[in-house]
């Protein structure tokens, strides 16, 4: 099987932290991804809904709308085959009944804590995604 280059494929980021998503969309982007970015879980549904990313990185704890409430939404407006990674500072986070629901929907590949190991993360992006680096990363 070919791997597609990773500059056919987009990521969005849903962070309320500035600087994660800064170092997040820095690395994407040199490894080849294009990016978008979101501060809450309601601006990252606005945004898949105009514009439906190849791929979600998903912070839990956000203002508006947490992580597992906007994969929820995202999965019933039938947006639940788009991969999300979870990706959370907050490993001590007990889900409620209803947010294990979310975490535990097909699309959800990983949790992963931060700090992130990002060339970890850049491969895991690349085994879902089915992505081999661009020829410019």
């Amino acid at each position: 099987m070919e791997l597609a280059s990773s500059n056919t494929k987009r990521i969005l980021i849903v962070d309320d932290d500035e600087m994660h998503c800064d170092i997040l969309e820095l690395a994407f982007r040199k490894a080849g991804f294009k990016v978008e970015r979101a501060g809450d879980g309601k601006e990252a549904i606005d945004k898949v809904a105009v514009a439906p990313p190849d791929l979600i990185t998903m912070d839990i704890v956000m203002p508006v709308m947490n992580g597992f409430e906007a994969i929820r939404q995202l999965n019933k407006a039938g947006f639940g085959t788009i991969p999300v990674i979870v990706i959370s500072a907050h490993s001590h986070y007990t889900p409620s009944k209803e947010d294990e629901g979310a975490y535990t929907q097909p699309n959800v590949c990983d949790f992963i804590n931060k700090p992130v190991i990002l060339k970890n993360l850049i491969e895991r992006i690349h085994s879902i995604l089915k992505t081999k680096p661009s020829e410019t990363s």
